[in-house]
């Protein structure tokens, strides 16, 4: 069980992606790496001094994205995927090859709204890029992207009131409509996603009602998100797809979801999700991370890795589960390093996974609940099977399973296993392999202050999880980045 539940933590590879010189962000591994081009075509775009007549350059811009964007400009020289009749495949056919905008170029937005813009069977060899121009706050209402390659998109500010005449409930809608084509290798990097700034007013009927319900939706392969804000919306991000990196972005303010996702060949990493909104006109379980399959599919290869999740607040009001999976089919995951700080019991819950590692993860309660790790069975009880669950605080750990181990934990009040086919439950000493009871293991911590709702969850120099983790499988560097010391300590921090 060891080799090959550790194994997982090894296969997430991700390359080097610089679609600037001097700001490099990374894509999955086997995704497309827009190349560095010495001379790139630059164009502009003005909605308030620009014009659809003009020639795109910087004293002549043209007006708005959407129409830059429109096919009936024949302003991009692409390639899209066509079809002879409904029931042929697709085939890859030039489109508007004397065009001006041509791959690899740059398309500068200046300040002002650039409508609706609909990327539309636009395949590229190269990338290219729509950028904010330096000082410019360019404004999108949405964004939906279908049948297309190699696209770029950074500084913009996708904002838009959700309305009886938007197709999709989606802000941002990447690769749905898959009647055009797939799509795939998409970026989006250093945006901000939101039905509007200012919602102090809104009611619970209105956190229902107005926001848009994925701030992005992704079914596209090879999609990067680096460094978003997500913000005043229902759920923050969604995942349909395969090859994708969702990094570093904070998602805040939200009435449901942070991430949902529902794919393999993930990575999930760095993420900061807080704030959630829960209203009695709302749904009834938000979650800041959480995973389900679809249509009996197994999603392979997920790794959450070095997330901030925080939820503080009277849970009566407004509660969030932290790392969850209660539904589908899951082989091959890496829950590691993560902070998990909620006012709910579920703080990493996983039912029925297979071939799983639990690893360095720190859980703490901001209020009266208990919050756990917990490995079980899933709801039609397939049993979770191979989960290693190492090197993590929490308040409780429940594990059920076949060929579950768990070792090197400490937690406040409570252990529970299953013995003989019934549940045992342990609330003091050491506990199987190095797993420890310990009521005061939460003062150890930098500071743990529920009333201000502030959290340094570091170590102190005292505390019982300083070199008391095991180094088998235990990540290299910790959730900010610090090599681990050859001595491993136990939580997401190391000393």
């Amino acid at each position: 069980m060891k080799s090959s539940a550790l194994a997982i933590f090894l296969l997430s590879g991700l390359a080097i992606v610089s679609p600037d010189r001097a700001r490099a962000i990374e894509v999955y591994r086997g995704c497309a790496q827009p190349r560095e081009i010495s001379n790139p075509q630059n164009f502009y775009v003005d909605p308030i001094k620009g014009s659809k007549a003009n020639d795109g350059s910087m004293e002549r811009p043209w007006r708005t994205l959407a129409e830059v964007l429109d096919p009936a400009g024949r302003l991009i020289s692409t390639k899209a995927l066509l079809k002879s009749s409904p029931t042929a495949e697709f085939i890859l056919s030039n489109v508007n090859p004397n065009g001006p905008v041509k791959p690899g170029a740059i398309l500068h937005l200046m300040s002002g709204n650039h409508g609706t813009p609909q990327v539309r069977q636009y395949v590229n060899d190269d990338f290219i890029s729509v950028v904010a121009a330096p000082g410019q706050t360019p404004v999108l209402d949405a964004l939906s992207i279908s049948g297309s390659s190699r696209w770029l998109f950074r500084g913009l500010k996708f904002q838009g009131a959700r309305g009886p005449d938007k197709r999709y409930n989606y802000l941002v809608d990447v690769g749905q409509n898959t009647s055009l084509g797939p799509s795939e290798n998409i970026i989006f990097a250093e945006n901000s996603f939101s039905t509007q700034d200012q919602v102090a007013g809104w009611t619970a009927e209105d956190w229902t009602n107005k926001p848009f319900s994925k701030g992005l939706q992704t079914f596209a392969s090879c999609t990067t998100l680096y460094k978003n804000r997500f913000y005043n919306l229902l759920d923050g991000i969604g995942l349909t797809g395969s090859k994708m990196l969702i990094d570093a972005n904070v998602i805040e303010d939200f009435g449901n979801d942070g991430i949902d996702h529902v794919a393999s060949d993930v990575v999930i990493r760095r993420n900061v999700i807080k704030n959630g909104i829960l209203n009695a006109g709302g749904r009834l379980h938000p979650d800041g991370i959480q995973g389900w399959t679809a249509k009996g599919v197994v999603n392979t290869n997920v790794t959450i890795d070095s997330n901030t999740i925080i939820q503080t607040g009277d849970y009566k009001i407004s509660s969030l589960q932290g790392i969850t999976i209660f539904d589908g089919k899951w082989d091959g995951l890496n829950v590691v390093n993560n902070v998990v700080v909620t006012n709910h019991w579920h703080g990493i819950t996983l039912l029925g996974v297979k071939n799983a590692v639990v690893v360095n993860n720190t859980v703490v309660p901001s209020g009266p609940l208990t919050t756990w790790i917990k490995i079980a069975n899933a709801k039609d009880q397939t049993p979770s099977s191979n989960v290693v669950v190492r090197n993590n605080v929490s308040s409780q750990l429940h594990v059920v399973g076949e060929a579950v181990s768990m070792d090197h934990n400490i937690v406040q009040n409570m252990i529970a296993i299953f013995e003989g086919g019934a549940p045992k439950f342990y609330k003091k000493g050491v506990v199987g392999n190095h797993n420890m009871i310990d009521p005061s293991i939460y003062g150890g911590l930098t500071r743990v202050d529920h009333a201000a709702g502030l959290y340094d969850l570091r170590p102190r120099a005292d505390s019982r999880l300083i070199g008391a983790g095991a180094s088998d499988g235990a990540p290299p560097f910790d959730i900010a980045g610090k090599p681990r010391k050859a001595l491993i300590d136990i939580g997401a921090y190391a000393r």
